[in-house]
């Protein structure tokens, strides 16, 4: 990366912001998915956003909401009260077919956007996840044309709406890269279903989309309780979290919370950043490869939100990213210059762990 820089300014109104809980190294984000049963009170403490499973598509472009684990307002306002993000999840294993058929025309497309939209305004969530699993036999150009077409009406949709929700997507980078290549620059996450896979293959398992520049900043390392019973291993869930910091991921995700014990979920909270509420302090400089980034304390204006300039490096190109501790994607600018996001009033916001993308 050629070097840039982001100077970034918190302006608060209150006394008080979310500050780090520093316990050595972590990850960004962590992302627990819900297929059947309930959260427990551990859960709280162990993930930032909370991800409702599952909402089917069918070809003519209308949805399924009726095999979600939990009523939509129980589950919004669970999380909602415990301060982390509620996402809903569109598709999953088997829904390719449904997923193509919805795809196989411009209107079908559009039906199925404005869809899965007014199911997110209406339930309160905070944003969509998307599980459109193409595999490999069809990880070819038709696909990704479908795929990224999808993903990119979904996202210039979400970017109309006011607060912008957030869209993820679950993904794996084994069987479909080009698919999941395509759809990168429309995401705020990315979690990689690595739920077969132990720490040792997590190198060859993100390569092949790596090396198509996808950056490791907007990805998630995920586990779960597939066939190996993974959830239930600590050790290897820690040498995961492990992983994921160490190499410079974004963050974590599981599959799915329902089947894990309280020691897994323990585990997972040692591994990531949550926050508390203290006073008002300045906030250290962060660098990571060739840039810099920074955050500090900039009075008490009566605004609340965070304002940033971007200043291209040599060649012109800007930062591609940067990510706030909740895992939103402070979008690329696309020129250089000062920009300023406004944070709903009261909005305790802790930048302090934010991230710049490779």
């Amino acid at each position: 990366m050629n070097k840039s820089l982001l100077t970034a300014a918190l302006i608060l109104t209150t006394g008080v912001m979310a500050q780090a809980q520093y316990k050595g190294k972590y990850v960004g984000w962590s992302a627990g998915y819900i297929f059947t049963g309930s959260t427990s009170q551990v859960a709280w403490k162990s993930f930032t956003h909370l991800l409702n499973f599952q909402v089917t598509v069918s070809g003519n472009g209308s949805i399924n909401p009726g095999s979600l684990a939990m009523n939509s307002a129980t589950f919004v306002s669970a999380c909602h009260q415990h301060g982390v993000k509620a996402l809903v999840c569109i598709g999953g294993a088997g829904e390719s077919p449904h997923f193509s058929a919805a795809t196989g025309s411009a209107a079908t497309q559009t039906i199925l956007v404005k869809n899965i939209l007014n199911l997110v305004r209406s339930g309160g969530y905070d944003g969509v996840d998307m599980d459109w699993e193409a595999g490999e036999e069809n990880d070819n150009a038709a696909m990704v044309t479908r795929f990224k077409s999808l993903h990119k009406e979904l996202r210039d949709s979400i970017d109309k709406m006011s607060p912008r929700p957030m869209m993820t997507a679950a993904v794996a980078t084994d069987w479909y890269p080009n698919c999941t290549a395509s759809i990168a620059p429309y995401l705020d996450q990315m979690n990689n279903m690595s739920y077969y896979n132990r720490v040792k293959d997590m190198d060859g398992l993100f390569k092949p989309v790596l090396d198509k520049g996808v950056p490791k900043g907007l990805q998630g390392v995920g586990f779960g309780f597939d066939t190996d019973n993974e959830i239930t291993d600590v050790a290897d869930i820690a040498a995961k979290c492990r992983y994921a910091i160490d190499n410079g991921y974004g963050g974590i995700m599981v599959w799915d919370i329902t089947h894990a014990p309280a020691a897994t979920m323990d585990t997972v909270a040692r591994y990531v950043s949550l926050a508390y509420t203290t006073g008002i302090s300045t906030i250290g400089n962060f660098k990571r490869d060739n840039a810099s980034f920074s955050i500090k304390r900039n009075g008490l204006t009566g605004r609340n939100g965070i304002s940033y300039a971007a200043i291209p490096g040599p060649d012109g190109a800007l930062v591609p990213g940067v990510y706030d501790f909740q895992g939103i994607r402070v979008r690329n600018p696309g020129a250089a210059g000062a920009y300023v996001i406004r944070l709903s009033a009261g909005t305790n916001a802790d930048f302090s762990k934010a991230i710049l993308t490779d």
